[in-house]
């Protein structure tokens, strides 16, 4: 199968940002146990690269719509100022609870 994304780009990406907190690891853990299509979730590199865009162009408020877990939800808070807003939807309760 060709790959999207060379593997030697992703490996570059991968040492060159942040690493997981606790709080993350804990998250993407609880996604791959208890949900059906745990793949959905963003990961490290897409949500660090998300929180570093908030934080680029002073987002203040922020729409998510179509949550999963809360994954890059949390990412992108993280990147707002301290009266920044984060307002998110979505239709899954069972993700919705993890989130």
């Amino acid at each position: 199968m060709d790959l999207f994304i060379d593997t030697a780009i992703e490996q570059f990406a991968h040492d060159h940002t942040e690493p997981e907190t606790d709080l993350y690891a804990r998250l993407r853990e609880e996604t791959y146990r208890t949900t059906e299509r745990p793949e959905m979730q963003v990961g490290l590199i897409e949500g660090r690269f998300l929180q570093m865009f908030v934080r680029l162009i002073g987002a203040r408020n922020i729409r998510g719509i179509g949550m999963f877990t809360g994954y890059s939800s949390l990412m992108m808070a993280e990147g707002l100022s301290g009266d920044g807003r984060l307002i998110r939807c979505g239709d899954d309760p069972k993700a919705e609870a993890i989130a």
